[in-house]
C-alpha cells in the first residue's frame, strides 16, 4: 500500500468493477499521465481529490466473481487488464468475491491504520435482470452496507475529500430504483448529480453482467432511440434533522439546484430536469423524480397494430384462434417451422398416457410425452451437478414446520422493507435474490466429458438442471 507518512491517504473502494476497465483507466489517469504531478485529471474530479498528488491515493478494485478464472470466463480481456492494474501496486489492489451488500464482513487492508473508506464507488450496478423492485431492494442493502464502512465527516481530515458514495446509472434508472430514497434509509443525502462522461476514461467499456458484452452498443442505442447517457450521483452523510427536505424539493422543482449540472455531452436532446418529491411519511426520506427523456417524434407517433379479438380459423388445419397475434404465431410455429411435426392436427386425440405411476397426464404426441416425463418425473441430485450454489435450494427444501403453522407468514425486511417469508430460510432467500446473475462457470458434467463435444455453460441453476436431465438420459440410452 502507499506510504502513510505526512499527508493522509485517500482510501477508495471500487465495487462491481466488471472487467476492471474503469479501475485501469482511473489508475492510468492518476499515476501514468501528464496530469499526475502537474494538474487535475478527470480522475481527480471523479474522486473529488483536493491534492493532485496521486501517491496519496489507495484504490481497492473489486469484483463479485469469486476468482480471477471465473471472471475471465465472462470477460477474457481481464487477463491483460488485471496485470496492468497490479503494476500500480502498492497504490492499487485487486480483490475478488466482494459482495456489495455485506461489506462489513471483509477485512480490507487500508492505509494509515484506517478501518473505513473515504470514497466508495459503484459504476452501473445491475443484477442482470430487468426488475426495478429488486434493484430498489439492492440499493437499500448496498447503502446500508456501504455506510457501515464509510468515514464519518467528524473523523475525516480537512486534507481529505468529504466522505462520499458515488453511483453511476443510465438515465432513468435513478427514478425507477428510487435511488435517493434508498440512500436516505442509510442517513445519506444527495450531494450532487453530474453527467458521467465515460469518454474521459480511455479504455473504459460498460459490460453486461450476464454476457460480458457491451450494453451501450449500437443495437441497444437504436432500440432505445437514445445515446443512453449516464449520471454520477454523489451521496454524503446527512447531518441535518430532515427539516430541509421540503426546501430542497422546492428548489429542485424550480430548476435552481446548484448541484445539478447540465450535460455537455453531444447526446440527443434529453430532459435532465430533476425534482425531489414531497417528503414521505418519514420526514428524513426524500425521493428523486427525473422526468423521462422526450422520445424522437418518429417513435412517439408510432403505434402498434391492434391485437383484434374474435374468431380466426387457421387456413391450414382449421384450428380456431381468438386473436390476430395468436393466429400469426400458430401459423409460423406449427405450419411454417413444423415444430410439432408435419402430421400435427388440432383434433388429434390425447391417447398417450404418462408412464409414471400416479400421473394422469395424457398427450397427443410421443415428443410431448417424452418432454413431460423427463422434466416432471426425473430427479437430479445436487451431488450430480458440481459447482452450483445450492444453499438456498437445500434450506428451502427442508420445509421444517415452524410452530405448527400451515401457511407461510411474512415480515418486512428491516433494511429495504421487502416482505420476507417467516421461515429460517426466508432472509437467506431474499438476500440471494439480490446477488447478480453470475455463474457462467456452471457446466453440464455430461457435456464436459464428451470428446469433441461442445461444452455448455449456464447462468441459471434451473436451466442447467433441465439440460442435465436430457444429457443424462441420452447417455443412458447410448449404453
Amino acid at each position: 500500500m502507499p506510504s502513510c507518512e505526512s499527508d493522509p491517504t485517500v482510501n477508495v473502494l471500487a465495487l462491481g468493477d466488471g472487467n476492471f476497465s474503469f479501475s485501469l483507466a482511473l489508475a492510468k489517469l492518476l499515476w501514468n499521465s501528464p496530469h499526475s504531478l502537474s494538474a487535475r485529471s478527470p480522475a481527480h474530479d471523479y474522486l473529488s481529490l483536493h491534492s493532485p498528488d496521486p501517491a496519496k491515493v489507495h484504490v481497492i478494485a473489486t469484483s463479485f466473481e469469486p476468482t480471477e478464472h471465473a471472471l475471465a470466463v465472462k470477460y477474457p480481456e481481464v487477463r491483460e487488464i488485471l496485470p496492468a492494474i497490479r503494476k500500480f501496486s502498492p497504490n492499487a489492489t485487486v480483490l475478488h468475491g466482494i459482495n456489495a451488500w455485506e461489506l462489513d464482513k471483509y477485512d480490507f487492508a487500508l492505509c494509515d491504520g484506517e478501518t473505513k473508506f473515504d470514497i466508495i464507488y459503484w459504476n452501473h450496478p445491475h443484477l442482470g435482470t430487468e426488475d426495478f423492485r429488486l434493484h430498489r431492494f439492492l440499493m437499500a442493502h448496498f447503502f446500508r452496507s456501504a455506510a457501515d464502512i464509510l468515514k464519518k465527516p467528524s473523523s475525516a481530515s480537512p486534507l481529505l475529500p468529504v466522505p462520499c458514495i458515488c453511483i453511476s446509472v443510465v438515465h432513468g434508472q435513478a427514478e425507477r430504483w428510487d435511488l435517493v430514497r434508498e440512500a436516505a434509509r442509510a442517513n445519506l443525502r444527495l450531494e450532487s448529480r453530474t453527467p458521467f462522461q465515460e469518454e474521459l476514461f480511455p479504455g473504459y467499456v460498460c459490460k453486461r453482467n450476464k454476457t460480458g458484452h457491451s450494453f451501450k452498443n449500437a443495437a441497444t442505442k437504436r432500440h432505445t432511440k437514445s445515446e443512453m447517457p449516464s449520471w454520477l450521483f454523489r451521496f454524503v452523510w446527512d447531518e441535518s434533522d430532515g427539516s430541509n427536505h421540503g426546501d430542497a424539493a422546492v428548489e429542485a422543482e424550480n430548476g435552481s439546484s446548484h448541484n445539478d449540472v447540465a450535460s455537455p455531452q453531444p447526446n440527443p436532446p434529453v430532459d435532465t430536469a430533476e425534482s425531489i418529491s414531497q417528503p414521505s411519511p418519514s420526514p428524513s426520506v426524500a425521493s428523486l423524480s427525473i422526468k423521462p427523456p422526450q422520445l424522437p417524434q418518429q417513435r412517439r407517433n408510432r403505434t402498434k397494430l391492434p391485437d383484434a379479438k374474435g374468431d380466426f380459423p387457421c387456413e391450414h388445419c382449421g384450428k380456431r384462434l381468438t386473436s390476430v397475434r395468436a393466429h400469426t404465431q400458430h401459423v409460423h410455429t406449427v405450419h411454417k417451422l413444423q415444430l410439432y411435426g408435419p402430421t400435427w392436427r388440432p383434433d388429434a386425440p390425447r391417447s398417450l398416457q404418462c408412464s409414471h405411476p400416479g400421473c394422469a397426464r395424457t398427450f397427443k404426441t410421443e415428443a410431448d410425452k417424452h418432454q413431460h416425463e423427463v422434466n416432471r418425473h426425473s430427479v437430479v441430485e445436487d451431488s450430480e451437478v458440481p459447482d452450483v450454489a445450492r444453499d438456498v435450494a437445500r434450506i428451502v427444501g427442508e420445509e421444517e414446520d415452524a410452530g405448527g403453522e400451515e401457511e407461510y407468514g411474512y415480515v418486512p425486511c428491516g433494511v429495504c422493507g421487502q416482505s420476507v417469508v417467516k421461515r429460517d430460510w426466508g432472509m437467506l432467500l431474499h438476500l440471494e435474490s439480490l446477488k447478480p446473475a453470475v455463474g457462467l462457470e456452471m457446466r453440464c458434467p455430461k457435456c464436459s466429458r464428451e470428446e469433441g463435444g461442445r461444452e455448455r455453460t449456464f447462468c441459471e441453476r434451473r436451466a442447467l438442471f433441465q439440460h442435465y436431465k436430457f444429457c443424462r438420459l441420452r447417455e443412458q440410452l447410448a449404453v
